[in-house]
């Protein structure tokens, strides 16, 4: 085997990172919506999860959520006019 530079593979198919060949790729946290790897670029963290930023939307219109305008019922993010039905109907079963 050759010498492997930054930023080349090796046949394991692992990138090699400042000219060291690592054994396992870097570990990285996982997106609660998704479950697929979240880079620093990409990433967002809500109530206690990691998501990208993509993936940060409301569970029933799909709405693009921000950190100021979201709302989460039983582990769904969910915007605040999808939060009030949800939280009305769950109310409404327990008055009946």
């Amino acid at each position: 085997m050759g010498t492997f530079g930054p930023g080349e593979e090796d046949r394991i198919g692992y990138v090699v990172s400042v000219g060291v060949k690592q054994d396992e790729p870097p570990k990285t946290e996982k997106c609660a919506t998704c479950g697929k790897s979240v880079y620093a670029a990409e990433r967002m963290e809500a109530g206690g999860n990691v998501y990208h930023k993509l993936c940060f939307k409301c569970a029933t219109c799909k709405m693009p959520l921000k950190l100021n305008n979201y709302q989460q019922n039983e582990g769904k993010l969910l915007c605040k006019t999808d939060y009030q039905k949800e939280i009305l109907a769950k109310n409404a079963q327990i008055c009946t």
